[in-house]
């Protein structure tokens, strides 16, 4: 069986290239490590910014309750 061309036939006088292998974007570039691909490091990871919004909240209702009107 012969395998089918990607791309149409080039002129013989130019150089063909192999082709570019598949670009697979690495975790770390995106400041994930090892442990957050996980489920316990994807559980930790909600549960840290799920905590930083309570928190956030938190302090905004009482900013609101604390000032005087």
């Amino acid at each position: 069986m012969v395998p089918r061309q990607r791309r149409p036939a080039v002129p013989s006088d130019r150089h063909e290239l192999p082709p570019r292998p598949r670009v697979v974007p690495d975790p770390a570039i995106l400041g994930l490590s090892r442990i957050t691909r996980g489920r316990v490091g994807s559980r930790l990871f909600t549960l840290f910014f799920v905590l930083v919004f309570t928190v956030i909240v938190v302090q905004m209702v009482a900013a609101i309750l604390d000032h005087p009107w």
